[in-house]
């Protein structure tokens, strides 16, 4: 049987009056997809929209075409094709039997968006274990001896491809009930030093305050707070160091000393402003011992203050 001359060439349905020597637009979709993108070989542009001319006489040597898929579908095989002067590449993947591998061309397709294999947790394993899962499929967690898998040992694939829930940790008895009730864990006192109030303070938005015995300065952070999401304490956990006995120059109350800075070179000289709000203090230099008298002075002064 004899064909007519069309515009179809090569298992490629092009558009009618394109010019040789160019690919022509493409003009079949597979079922759920949206849109084909079409790009510039030099550059990679979402945005590019092609011309009336374009779409009508084709595209030069260089350029790419995406199949975009809709909302929740995902391209298989994810690649683009290249216009190869007057067609457009073929979509080739390996195939392996047992009798060797060759490659092959196939279609795109769009298909439901696949959820793939998440990290596992420490001290876990996932089950079942397979590359991807489809939407409505489960996994869970399996911890290692006692452990619990927090906030749920279980997860579930949704449409959107997105595990639903959080990352899960394994966590003991004390610490999965610790989580469940929304508790940060409780902190103790630093040696030599002392909780402001009562101690067993621990829930979201809780702070806590510390001091420190006389002779001691406390270094790290003043004051705590239970934080939400998280369940840690902002800051750090703070120590008392000897050596660092501070007198305050006449009429300075110790609420208003924001910041004391040694200098750098020697434990004499310190800068310091007054500022309502925290203590902080920074440590003298290594090997250095100093027990000073401050003076007051103004902080944008670099000489320093002589004791």
């Amino acid at each position: 049987y004899g064909c007519h001359r069309s515009n179809v060439t090569r298992g490629i349905r092009y558009t009618k009056n394109h010019s040789l020597g160019k690919c022509p637009a493409l003009q079949l979709l597979p079922r759920n997809a949206e849109r084909i993108l079409y790009e510039p070989g030099d550059r990679h542009d979402p945005l590019y929209r092609p011309s009336d001319q374009q779409l009508r006489e084709g595209f030069e040597e260089g350029y790419f075409a995406t199949i975009v898929c809709q909302e929740n579908y995902e391209l298989v095989p994810n690649r683009p094709r290249k216009c190869l002067g007057d067609i457009w590449s073929h979509i080739l993947i390996q195939i392996c039997s047992s009798r060797g591998c060759s490659l092959q061309i196939v279609s795109q397709v769009c298909q439901p968006v696949r959820c793939y294999h998440p990290v596992p947790c420490n001290y876990s394993s996932i089950s079942p274990s397979k590359q991807s899962y489809q939407a409505g499929e489960t996994i869970t967690y399996d911890c290692a001896g006692a452990l619990k898998a927090f906030p749920s040992d279980s997860r579930t694939c949704q449409i959107d491809g997105y595990w639903s829930g959080p990352d899960p940790i394994c966590v003991n008895d004390d610490e999965f009930q610790r989580r469940t009730d929304m508790k940060c864990h409780k902190l103790e006192a630093p040696l030599f030093g002392a909780i402001i109030g009562p101690s067993d303070r621990n829930e979201v938005g809780d702070a806590i305050e510390f001091d420190c015995d006389k002779t001691y300065t406390l270094l790290g952070s003043h004051r705590r707070v239970c934080l939400d999401g998280t369940l840690e304490w902002s800051g750090e956990q703070p120590e008392c160091v000897p050596g660092l006995n501070i007198d305050l120059p006449t009429g300075t109350n110790l609420t208003d000393l924001d910041r004391v800075i040694p200098d750098v070179e020697d434990c004499r000289f310190f800068y310091y402003y007054t500022k309502d709000g925290d203590l902080f203090h920074k440590i003298c230099p290594a090997n250095l011992f100093f027990n000073p008298t401050l003076k007051l002075c103004d902080y944008q002064d670099r000489s320093g203050c002589e004791n």
